[in-house]
């Protein structure tokens, strides 16, 4: 480590709740999942007995179960009050919106622990290729071996080695370590077992490339291949591909993607954090618990009135509800437009390639300039221009730090049929 590692882990700060609100909490916990490993043993014994060996998987298959709650709470937040009062709690907190509340919401964020949809794989890279960027790199990569005291003791009981127990036979693994495979390492054939160096690469690249980028992959190749005069090619499709740097030159209400956004907040080091115990995360450059494997981080893209557009692109919208959370309280200047005068520094169509980087709350009056606007643009097309008063009405939080303002709210096309989303694009 480039830092000397500490006796514990920090954080351990006035406000946080001391070891015994977290033993108490823990052992709550634990006894809620101990009595329902009891229920669920004691139904596996009956089912057994009932229907035989091996369990039937109407006692296992929780599928069925989860849609008959989601029906049933479906059907009780869309039943109309006969005063017409808020139909559930969650429509008083959000009482400009009460539409989101009836509805199944998904979401992109940058926050962490986060498994998938990360905002940075739909943004759109400005014209000279410019994409936000994290700072920092992890000081290593791969699983973090365990702690000997954290070891489970001899004559104890391994739960985890129960829970993976199977019947079938070990794998055939050639156990021999050389470097000379690093480089040539393959999964081998039928006669060739693979070995320890390209199990342990193929594991690591399950975690961390995995389904984390697969669906901007896929649209990639996909927006590629549509070509203006293809039949399948959509208005959108066409406004997009024919919305270049040198045909909006001219153009001031042209969407092109910005340059002036950055990474900002906590720790500005990407890694591989999904909450679980086999995370690569926390591994910044000066931390003093690398062990701890920290997931917990807040980050964001900031930007201003110089930092250009913002693009993305949403996919399968169904319901017609798209809301932006943002930070209005974290003021200050991004490190990109420190020393610029105008929109992306004078540079919105160049194709040149960049260089440069950085980043209790105030009031509004601080931060929202009093000629403050926000232009919403959809498929390419400025369909909105939100001013200062009207933003300010969505600056209320309906939980901690979770200030949304609506980017569309369409109810016509939540009532489509036989309709299964469609991708859009947002500025």
């Amino acid at each position: 480590p480039d830092h000397a590692q500490g006796e514990h882990p920090g954080s351990q700060l006035g406000w946080h709740p001391g070891f015994r609100h977290h033993q108490y909490e823990g052992r709550v916990l634990a006894l809620t999942i101990l009595e329902g490993l009891r229920q669920a043993l004691d139904l596996w014994q009956d089912g057994i007995a009932k229907d035989g060996f091996p369990l039937a998987e109407s006692y296992w298959h929780v599928g069925p179960a989860y849609e008959k709650v989601r029906e049933a709470l479906r059907t009780h937040v869309n039943t109309e009050k006969e005063d017409g009062s808020a139909r559930s709690p969650c429509e008083t907190f959000i009482p400009h919106l009460p539409r989101i509340c009836r509805v199944a919401m998904s979401g992109y964020g940058m926050w962490t622990p986060r498994l998938h949809n990360n905002f940075l794989d739909i943004v759109h890279a400005a014209p000279n290729g410019y994409k936000p960027t994290y700072r920092e790199k992890m000081q290593y990569d791969g699983f973090d071996l365990l702690p000997h005291s954290q070891a489970i003791p001899d004559g104890e009981v391994d739960v985890h080695a129960i829970a993976i127990a199977s019947n079938s036979p070990a794998p055939d693994i050639d156990h021999e370590w050389s470097d000379a495979d690093a480089k040539n390492a393959t999964a081998g054939t039928t006669d060739t077992p693979p070995t320890r160096r390209w199990l342990r690469e193929a594991s690591q690249a399950a975690f961390t490339q995995g389904m984390e980028h697969l669906w901007t992959d896929n649209k990639k190749e996909e927006s590629t291949s549509i070509a203006l005069n293809d039949d399948k090619a959509t208005a959108a499709d066409r406004q997009l591909q024919e919305t270049t740097p040198a045909a909006a030159a001219n153009d001031e209400n042209a969407v092109i993607p910005g340059r002036g956004w950055e990474i900002d907040g906590w720790v500005h080091t990407d890694g591989y954090c999904d909450g679980s115990s086999m995370s690569t995360c926390g591994r910044q450059p000066g931390n003093a618990c690398l062990l701890y494997g920290h997931n917990d981080n807040h980050l964001s893209l900031a930007g201003n009135s110089l930092s250009g557009w913002l693009v993305f692109t949403l996919p399968k919208i169904k319901e017609g509800i798209v809301l932006a959370r943002m930070e209005w309280w974290c003021g200050g200047k991004p490190s990109m437009t420190k020393d610029w005068t105008e929109v992306n520094g004078g540079k919105t169509t160049d194709t040149t390639l960049p260089d440069g980087r950085q980043l209790g709350k105030p009031t509004p009056d601080q931060l929202v300039p009093k000629d403050f606007e926000m232009d919403i643009a959809i498929n390419g097309v400025i369909t909105k221009t939100m001013k200062r008063d009207e933003w300010l009405k969505f600056i209320p939080e309906p939980s901690k730090n979770c200030a949304v303002w609506p980017l569309l709210n369409d109810e016509e096309m939540a009532k489509r049929e036989n309709f299964d989303g469609e991708d859009m694009e947002f500025g």
